[in-house]
């Protein structure tokens, strides 16, 4: 039985009691509930429930209202204040506002305000009414308690007799003991029972009085779950402590939040969830579901614990539904080798999983150390966990390892971790020192994301930084993630729209990148750098591409799609955005090479412009490797160069190792250009003896200052079946300017291929302008020239010079062929060349004036022939100079002049014929010579059965005008 309070002590237990005890509750803040007060003339009593995490004081401005107690120390329970207000005798209204005030700080404070009408002045006739006799009444005048239940002591006063006649549900009762008594203070126990409910209970306790009065005393219970910030304090503390969650729980295993929690007044949180330097850790059980509630004003701003965030280490467990606000931040500081993760959710996942979860705060993390990670849901995830559904819109900085929505996805030895769905919001920042995404920082082996979106600002200051992932290793994969147009990605080195750097097996496949993307060296729209078996498939870039510091000799590897990839492979990908840099610019790779195993650059389409300083090519800026093969790629972008020594390719800009290009195509929709340098509508330079490139076509115009070309400017390696069909413009005014159909200097074999374009220079040819071959083995063979050829000095409908050992076969030219200087069907200048079984059918012309008039040479075959032999040629096309002035000048159906060489039996010609119309003049005193078949014998071989039928100045051929001279 408890013991019936004296009537001396009434007032003490008054105070003590007021506070409505809630024994194992924890508290939070200082407020008080209600905050305002309202009492008529005649005044009386009112309570306020004050919580508080700290000692308080009240200051009470008037003496006409006081209060029960004016300070409390720090308490474990609510305190229940009784404000006493006398009776107004004036005619005024007033109203005053008492401050509880914290011990421990000045800025944390409540007001409860006091209201009270106007009075009249006492009138004895009418005296204040006396309490009822019969009366009962309980302080505090009910209870409002969280989901554990527990045991609540109350205060009972009565001037009467009473008992206590039961309770509307068995959850809640008034524990054994007192339950009757007479007129006094009595201190009772209630006891109520944990709930499983969802949703809100109340049960209602009755006390009747001698008279049969009943007075009732309600008890309502919270819902299962968290619902104050004391309780999510509370919650924390059995996790750390490892207590057993049961009595947070539904019948489903799940922690439910309630509402949405404001943790302003804790100054430095400790997460849900131990991962100590040393020891035990401990974890969250179950689910916990935050059913789309928000904490607010969540503080962290130091631990020594590994792990940091809402949630500090999560073990086998899920959250869901849960947002932090803009209003949360966490602060740290990490040196040296210390393990630190710092998440917004949870700081380190185990084996768990994340959905539905929002971060809108501030993440920072500071100092020298070389163990963090820091991400806007999660610091680091391991052993399969899940990142689903999740967002951050919030600034996440740190060391290295640094996304978005995790740090970094540690290895696996199978499948892995994965974050899919998730989004990095527009006005998010995502900024670290290296490896920085907008999803996820690293990623180790066999992990994943997959459906994921950037559309934040992400900085790397260092290296590896991209929309999605910084970087990413063995057999680690990104699908079908999106960077988007509000996006920003930038770095010094490895920066890419999806990935900043892949290594080892892994794999984009089906992504966009519509942002912008910003980085010095080896930066892609997709990729910024693949080393070693990864790949790159089925994925579109649409945003800029550019070098990160402004200036010409920035931006190396900069690419479209990848701006390294070293022994990996690119397929199936399309490239739309700007591309721009100094050198190994490309709109699909800037730099793509192979030397481990077979990689495909294959099934690539390139739409943007492409701009370099010293190489760019529309699809790839250079390629190098002894196992790189290049396919089935399409360019409908202009592509430039802007130095004197650049190489631009249609498809490529320059090209070593031992490298295939196959069914290539410039589009006509595309131009290459080169104001100061050189460029080709597939290559810019082949620089190796082992590059071969096949079935390639170039529909679009090239102009260049230096070296154009329909193919490749400049190629040591072996072109065949290949077309051109755009013009080819170079200066006509350079010296060392050449054009030509399909290379403008050749060093190896150019097989079956076919010039339609127009081809003009100061060097110009239908097929290559300079032929220097380095072996006997190396010729040009079967190909076709049906495209005008225009040259300010030497024009040739195949090749404009021919040095050393080279040879032609089966050639032959359809178009016009015009020059100022050395002007043919197939050869303008040989110089020791092989001519064999080629034909001409174009018009061979020269130009009014001539570049020089003490020189000038045309032929329906070979303008000028040193030392080289033809056999079995045939000109049916017209050969006509229109010049009559100068000196040295010879016109011939088959060769204009030709010399003996250095070589014994060189200069030959054999089983050759002219059936064209030859015209120019004849002036024996000025060195003026037109032959129909030979304008000036000077040397060599007597020529066998060779023959001319057509007609010299309008004359019927003869012997006498076969030749036009003699030396």
């Amino acid at each position: 039985m408890k013991r019936k309070i004296g009537l001396p002590l009434c007032i003490l237990l008054f105070s003590v009691f007021l506070t409505g005890c809630i024994k194992h509750e924890m508290l939070f803040y200082l407020k008080g509930k209600p905050d305002v007060l309202y009492f008529d003339q005649d005044g009386g009593t009112a309570s306020v429930k004050v919580s508080a995490n700290t000692g308080w004081k009240a200051n009470i401005p008037e003496s006409w209202c006081t209060a029960s107690r004016s300070s409390s120390d720090y308490s474990l329970v609510p305190v229940e204040v009784v404000f006493t207000v006398e009776k107004n005798n004036s005619i005024t209204a007033r109203k005053q506002q008492i401050t509880l005030t914290s011990t421990l700080s000045g800025s944390i404070k409540t007001t409860i305000t006091i209201n009270q009408e106007a009075g009249t002045p006492d009138d004895p006739e009418d005296p204040d009414e006396p309490l009822p006799a019969d009366s009962l009444w309980l302080n505090p005048e009910g209870l409002d308690i969280w989901c554990k239940g527990g045991a609540y002591d109350v205060i009972l006063y009565a001037n009467t007799e009473w008992s206590y006649e039961g309770s509307s549900h068995s959850w809640c009762v008034l524990q054994s003991g007192e339950v009757s008594g007479g007129s006094g203070s009595y201190v009772l126990t209630i006891a109520a029972d944990t709930t499983k409910q969802g949703f809100e209970r109340t049960a209602v306790l009755t006390f009747r009085t001698a008279q049969d009065s009943v007075f009732t005393f309600p008890v309502t219970q919270r819902p299962v779950g968290i619902s104050l910030p004391e309780e999510l304090v509370a919650f924390r503390d059995d996790v750390n402590a490892g207590e057993d969650l049961e009595s947070w729980m539904d019948a489903d295993s799940t922690i439910h939040l309630r509402a949405d929690l404001d943790m302003s007044l804790v100054s430095n949180w400790t997460p849900i969830g131990m991962h100590p330097t040393s020891g035990n850790r401990v974890s969250l059980k179950g689910i916990f579901d935050g059913n789309g509630y928000t904490v607010s004003n969540l503080k962290i701003t130091q631990t020594d614990l590994l792990s940091a965030g809402l949630f500090g280490y999560v073990r086998n467990a899920e959250i869901r539904n849960l947002t932090l606000d803009e209003s949360c931040s966490i602060t740290l500081s990490a040196s040296g080798n210390r393990e630190l993760s710092v998440g917004g959710i949870a700081g380190r996942l185990e084996g768990s999983t994340v959905t539905d979860c929002h971060f809108h705060g501030t993440i920072l993390v500071t100092g020298t150390g070389t163990r963090t990670a820091a991400g806007g849901i999660a610091g680091s995830n391991t052993y399969k966990s899940v990142v689903a559904y999740c967002s951050n819109s919030g600034v996440v900085e740190g060391l290295s390892s640094v996304g978005g929505i995790v740090g970094v996805l540690e290895e696996s030895l199978s499948k892995g971790n994965l974050i899919k769905n998730s989004e990095n919001r527009a006005g998010s920042r995502v900024l670290g020192t290296a490896s920085v995404g907008g999803i996820c920082g690293m990623m180790n082996s066999y992990n994943s994301i997959e459906w994921c979106t950037n559309r934040g600002f992400v900085q790397a200051t260092n290296e590896n930084a991209g929309g999605i992932c910084g970087e990413m290793y063995g057999s680690s994969s990104v699908l079908y993630c999106t960077n988007q147009e509000e996006a920003d990605v930038k770095s010094k080195a490895k920066t890419g729209g999806i990935c900043g750097y892949a290594m080892s097996k892994c794999s984009i496949t089906g992504c966009d990148n519509k942002g912008t993307v910003t980085g010095d060296t080896g930066t892609g729209g997709i990729c910024g750098t693949q080393y070693i078996s990864c790949s790159i498939k089925n994925c579109t870039n649409t945003g800029e591409v550019a070098p990160g510091t402004a200036g010409e000799e920035a931006g190396e590897g900069i690419g479209g799609i990848a701006g390294t990839s070293l022994h990996s492979e690119i397929r199936n990908s399309e490239n739309k955005g700007a591309v721009t840099g100094a050198s190994s610019v490309g709109g699909i790779a800037g730099y793509f090479s192979s030397d481990v195993t077979l990689c495909d650059l294959e099934d690539c389409i390139n739409r943007g412009l492409v701009e370099g300083k010293t190489d760019a090519g529309g699809i790839a800026g250079m390629v190098d490797g002894s196992r790189s093969a290049l396919s089935y790629l399409n360019n409908y972008g202009q592509v430039t160069v802007v130095s004197t020594d650049g190489m631009a390719g249609g498809i490529a800009g320059k090209v070593y190792g031992s490298v295939t290009l196959d069914n290539c195509n410039n589009k006509e929709e595309a131009t290459v250009q080169a104001p100061e340098g050189s460029a080709g509508g597939i290559a810019g330079e082949i620089g190796s003896t082992s590059v071969q490139l096949s079935n390639c076509e170039n529909y679009a115009a090239v102009t260049a200052a230096k070296w154009g070309a329909g193919i490749a400017v400049l190629s040591e390696g072996k072109i065949s079946k290949s077309t051109n069909m755009g013009s080819v413009s170079v200066s006509t005014s350079s010296t060392v300017a050449m054009a030509g159909g399909i290379a403008s200097k050749a060093y190896r074999t150019i097989e079956s291929c076919e010039n339609e374009g127009v081809i003009t220079g100061y060097n110009a040819a239908g097929i290559v302008t300079y032929f220097a071959a380095k072996s006997t083995a190396y010729k040009i063979t079967k190909c076709t020239n049906n495209g005008e050829v225009w040259g300010a000095n030497t024009a040739g409908g195949l090749v404009a010079n021919i040095d050393k050992t080279g040879s032609i076969e089966n050639g032959s030219n359809t178009a016009a062929v015009t020059g100022s200087n050395y002007v043919a069907g197939i050869v303008a200048e040989n110089m020791g060349g092989t001519l064999t079984s080629c034909t001409n059918s174009g018009h061979i012309g020269g130009t009014e004036t001539e570049l020089n008039a003490n020189r000038f040479a045309m032929g329906g075959i070979c303008a000028y022939n040193y030392g080289g032999n033809l056999t079995d040629c045939e000109n049916e096309g017209q050969v006509t100079r229109l010049s009559e002035t100068g000196t040295y000048k010879y016109v011939g159906g088959v060769v204009g002049v030709t010399f003996a060489g250095i070589s014994y039996g060189s200069g030959a010609l054999k089983n050759c014929t002219n059936s064209g119309a030859v015209t120019g003049l004849f002036n024996v005193s000025d060195f003026c010579f037109t032959g129909g078949f030979c304008g000036f014998f000077a040397s060599g071989p007597t020529p066998d059965n060779c023959t001319n039928t057509g007609t010299v100045n309008g004359n019927a051929a003869s012997d006498e005008n076969e030749y036009g001279g003699h030396s």
